[in-house]
This record gives C-alpha cells, sequence and structure tokens, in this order.
C-alpha cells in the first residue's frame, strides 16, 4: 500500500468558531485532476476524529481507498470532544442541528478546490456517525451523493438514558428535542443513494434503531440497501469486518 499525504486543516464555522478538519490525498495526487471525496464522520460528544496520530484499522482502510482515487476527510464539529465545555454546549437539548451545519462548512470548503469534483462526495459514519451520516444524507443532502450509516442511533428514546438525558435531557421534558434530533423525522428527503449496516444483536445501539429507519424509509418509497451481521456486539469484528469493508468499498466504487 501507498499512503497519501495527511494534511491538517483549520475552518471556520458560520459564527466563526474554528473547526480543526484533516485531508488525505491519493499517494499520486495531482492538481489537475478531480478526485471524489469520502467523508468520515461522528460528530458526537465524547468523540474526535482529527487528531495528530496513529488510526488504527480504520485510519489503514482510508488510505487503500485513497490509494483508489478518494480524498478522504473528516471535520470534528461543535459538540465533539477535547475542545472544552463551550465547544460541547451547542448540541444540548438537540442532536443533528449544529453538527449537520459545521460539517456542511467541510462540504463547501471542498466545493471551492478546483481538485475535487463536488458531484461525487460521499459519507460513511458508525454510531453517532452513521447517526450523523443520516442526518447529512436527509437534511444536507445537495452536498452529499451517497452514505453509508453503520448502527446508527435513529430514534435518541432507544439508547442508552445516562447518555442521551444528558444531552437531550427526559423525552417528556423536550419531545420536540428528540423528534427533531431523529433521522427518521427526515427520512422522505433522502435523495442519493443509502446503505444501512448493523449488528443484528447489538447491544449498545439496538437493532430497532436500524429497524425504525427501515420502516421510515420503505413508508417513504425510498430505496437502500441492508447488510446484517449475526455478532452481539456494537462492533463489527473478526471476518465479519473484513466482509463489512469490502461491502463498503464496492458500494463507494459503484455509486460514488
Amino acid at each position: 500500500m501507498r499512503l497519501g499525504q495527511v494534511d491538517f486543516l483549520h475552518l471556520h464555522a458560520s459564527d466563526g468558531t474554528l473547526l480543526y478538519a484533516e485531508m488525505i490525498k491519493p499517494p499520486d495526487f495531482s492538481p489537475g485532476k478531480k478526485y471524489p471525496v469520502l467523508f468520515y464522520v461522528y460528530g458526537g460528544p465524547e468523540a474526535q476524529n482529527v487528531r495528530d496520530m496513529w488510526g488504527g484499522a480504520t485510519f489503514l482502510w482510508h488510505e487503500l481507498m485513497a490509494e483508489h482515487g478518494y480524498i478522504i476527510f473528516m471535520l470534528d464539529n461543535r459538540g465533539s470532544y477535547n475542545r472544552g465545555h463551550a465547544f460541547e454546549t451547542p448540541v444540548y437539548h438537540h442532536f443533528g442541528s449544529v453538527e449537520v451545519q459545521d460539517q456542511v462548512v467541510g462540504a463547501q470548503y471542498l466545493e471551492s478546490q478546483p481538485y475535487v469534483d463536488s458531484s461525487r462526495i460521499g459519507v460513511w459514519g458508525w454510531s453517532y456517525g452513521g447517526h450523523m451520516t443520516l442526518q447529512l444524507l436527509f437534511r444536507e443532502g445537495k452536498y452529499f451523493k451517497t452514505g453509508v450509516a453503520v448502527a446508527p442511533v435513529t430514534d435518541w428514546r432507544l439508547y442508552d438514558t445516562i447518555y442521551t438525558e444528558r444531552y437531550l435531557g427526559l423525552p417528556s421534558d423536550n419531545p420536540e428535542g428528540y423528534r427533531l434530533s431523529s433521522p427518521i423525522t427526515h427520512a422522505a428527503n433522502l435523495k442519493g443513494k443509502l446503505m444501512l449496516i448493523h449488528n443484528f444483536s447489538d447491544d449498545n445501539v439496538l437493532f430497532q434503531n436500524t429497524f425504525r429507519m427501515m420502516d421510515a424509509l420503505t413508508r417513504a418509497g425510498k430505496q437502500f440497501e441492508l447488510r446484517l451481521y449475526p455478532q452481539k456486539a456494537h462492533g463489527v469484528t473478526g471476518a465479519a469486518r473484513r466482509h463489512m469493508l469490502e461491502a463498503i468499498t464496492t458500494f463507494f466504487e459503484q455509486n460514488l
């Protein structure tokens, strides 16, 4: 494998807030060519994607995709970790709002670059990142052609109360916040290609999240692809993980 160049970027949200981003360019990058982009997103509290450190197996898969001719892009939006309380506070009582706005800043930056094919921007993420993938496709689909949501939270009433209620409060006290924070509310807006992936016995983000997402998409007449794995874990591991990454690679190669 030939490793692509990793660049760190400083962007700014609509209110001037500094946002950190990261880009991996193909190893044979040429500024005169146009490249598709693969967003990797998490976006939720207690996590950070943009880091000047070894990124493990996911980093290696991103480097593989870069070798296949994709630019890999990550941005830590407001609400994410290690930037202090004030940076996290904007997600209080509503998920999928300011995080989406900040990720759009990244998409707009990419659109302004002469080496980016802005008609071929895809997104993928896991857990809260799966939730964000759906929010971006449903609410800002003009920027994103396709996406893969792995183990996404789609209804925050189904997630751990110790986490959810810390940010959204009680469902009885914040019903509109819960409704708008659910990608299910916005499912009818899907325009691009979507793949959903979930372990059937996930003991963290329960499979009911994907089940309800499937139901909402079906009722809205929206087509999607689905991959299910028979493991009782939030992470897809072992041979299944290779199977999953091969499926995601093929999905993006065919649809992006």
